[in-house]
């Protein structure tokens, strides 16, 4: 299943652990546009 994970910033620092999760249980994950430069 493609999955896109949808959060404020304020909880950027979850998404590493959720990600992991639904990789490993065979998932496509797609982040936020903003991901890696939350800064903008």
């Amino acid at each position: 299943m493609k999955i896109r994970i949808l959060c404020s910033k304020y909880f950027y620092y979850k998404i590493p652990e959720t990600k992991s999760k639904l990789k490993r249980l065979g998932h496509e994950v797609f982040l936020p546009n903003s991901y890696e430069n939350p800064k903008d």
